[in-house]
């Protein structure tokens, strides 16, 4: 049986520590939290040591002053001539003799604020001591963690079906529950059951949906066609309980029937839980209602190329929505549940209030309720505003379809085309190319394909759409130009490769790439060549280093 023994072993212990500094003789050290530090705990105390390079010049207690800075506010903190700590601050300082001094020739401070620090405060603290004729007067400041819900602080509309969404912390950007990108389709797959529930014809996971937003659509009752949020899970019957607000949902599977219970239509009922909601914002007192509030259908992360340069990508999301924003409209976006980097979920204080976008379109558009008489506007403004009502939301469908007449001029430019007519152009130009393609990608690939069919056949435009497509110089050369086997100088095994006889390589070419390829390159590489070379030629080969 194996014994096992325990040996001492030898070790440092420190009796004393000195600071050596040629600098004034008062000194600022053992700074905790560090000077500039960040993410700095609310809760966290403020601690630091003034220390004397004298043994025989004590700190004047009565001297000894402490500030701190606190949401914009100075505060005295301490004053050794006023008793110390000041109402809302507790803490201790100690005034103490180091070792072989004969005075009290340093001080240990530490703060507790009676008060969390505010989220993402910048405390700046101040200190003045003295020692005989020696004086300190510094400061220094740290930065309180991210404690608030976070929330949206921007709403950049790309065009009126999408919007980039920029949010005040780094998130987590991911698609599960709690995440920027979570989002949930449950198209084809709902009924509406009165008063407040959502059923789920098909196998969907729905216990973590409490507190997240759904959007409805599609329905044939309008009331149902709206923002709801889930309130209580039912797995076992797929149903959840959402809040109506006081307008209870109507029944509704989506299946229209005649009077004689022949089915004449299904309707396809939709929607979407995620964490956004998007709703009006009263302006003022006479504009009641909008006629869009816009569903989010899907939810990515922003590309590189679709946000600022060397900013934080955690921060941004791309969202599209089902239809149209209204244009020029004071809306409020709801954020819920997502978590920041420091786990803090969003709540019902993460909420940010924007004008959407005019898209363009101009100042002095035609308003329908400035075509009213004054008295009948002033009556209805006295009453139930139904008139004004009715002109808002008449008033946004006729400027979304303004908006898409003014921009039919731009359905041909790749720069300016809206995102759903992309693909449509792409198609109409007889685009040749299967490959896979973002937005930005497909709208380069517009501008140049007509230059492409132009000089369809010749070496240097595979060479070019290859640098277009992939990123990478190549280079095609006639497969004659490699160097080949010569009989009575070069070795076999070696050196030697066997050529093809003259009629396969007169039409015959290689492609020669600078690095190496991975799988997918090396399709693309190959679709690319043999859609743009002439139809006698054949590529051979693809070399690589």
């Amino acid at each position: 049986m194996a014994t096992t023994i325990k040996v001492p072993l030898g070790s440092i212990s420190i009796d004393n520590l000195r600071f050596d500094d040629a600098g004034a003789s008062l000194q600022l050290i053992n700074i905790i939290p560090a000077a500039n530090e960040t993410r700095v705990q609310s809760t966290a105390n403020v601690n630091f040591h003034i220390v004397s390079d004298s043994n025989s010049d004590a700190i004047d207690t009565a001297t000894l002053q402490i500030w701190l800075t606190l949401s914009g506010t100075k505060t005295l903190v301490y004053d050794g001539s006023l008793g110390g700590f000041q109402a809302g601050f507790g803490g201790s300082a100690v005034f103490q003799a180091s070792p072989n001094a004969a005075v009290d020739d340093e001080v240990l401070v530490s703060i507790n604020p009676t008060a969390d620090f505010a989220s993402e405060d910048t405390v700046l603290v101040e200190i003045e001591a003295t020692a005989n004729a020696e004086v300190l007067s510094t400061s220094y400041s740290f930065t309180v963690e991210a404690t608030a819900a976070p929330t949206i602080d921007e709403v950049l509309w790309i065009d009126p079906r999408r919007a980039r969404i920029r949010f005040r912390d780094p998130m987590q950007a991911d698609v599960l529950e709690n995440g920027t990108l979570f989002l949930q389709t449950l198209t084809g797959g709902i009924a509406f059951e009165a008063p407040d529930q959502i059923v789920v014809t098909s196998a969907v996971p729905i216990t973590a949906w409490v507190g997240y937003w759904i959007g409805l659509q599609n329905s044939a009752f309008p009331q149902n066609n709206r923002y709801l949020q889930v309130t209580a899970v039912d797995p076992a019957n797929k149903k959840f309980t959402v809040d109506v607000l006081s307008r209870d949902l109507k029944t509704d599977d989506g299946v229209d029937t005649d009077s004689a219970g022949n089915i004449v239509r299904r309707r396809t009922l939709r929607g979407v839980i995620s964490s956004y909601r998007i709703e009006q914002r009263t302006a003022d007192e006479t504009i009641t209602t909008c006629a869009y509030e816009p569903v989010v259908t899907s939810v990515r992360a922003a590309e590189v190329q679709e946000r600022p340069a060397s900013s934080d990508a955690t921060k941004y999301i791309i969202m599209d929505f089902h239809d149209d924003i209204s244009i020029a409209r004071k809306y409020r976006i709801h954020t819920t549940k997502a978590v920041n980097d420091l786990a803090v979920p969003a709540d019902v204080t993460s909420t940010f209030d924007f004008t959407s976008s005019s898209f363009g379109s101009p100042s002095n558009r035609i308003q329908l309720w400035d075509l009213f008489p004054e008295m009948d506007k002033d009556e209805d403004l006295r009453f139930d505003k139904q008139l004004r009502k009715m002109s808002c939301v008449l008033q946004d469908a006729l400027n979304v379809l303004w908006h898409r007449c003014d921009n039919i001029a731009t359905l041909t430019d790749p720069d300016l085309a809206p995102r759903q007519w992309i693909d449509f152009l792409l198609y109409t130009m007889g685009n040749p190319f299967r490959l896979s393609l973002n937005e930005l990608e497909k709208r380069k690939l517009i501008a140049v394909l007509v230059d492409i069919y132009k000089r369809m056949g010749t070496k240097k435009i595979i060479e070019d759409t290859l640098a277009f497509f992939l990123g990478i110089s190549f280079v095609v050369r006639q497969i004659l130009l490699a160097d080949y086997w010569e009989l009575g100088v070069d070795t076999l095994g070696v050196d030697a490769t066997l050529g093809p006889d003259a009629a396969f390589a007169r039409n015959a070419y290689e492609i020669v790439s600078p690095v190496a390829l991975t799988a997918e390159q090396r399709r693309k590489v190959t679709d690319i060549a043999n859609t743009l070379d002439p139809v006698y030629m054949h590529l051979v080969g693809i070399v690589e280093p």
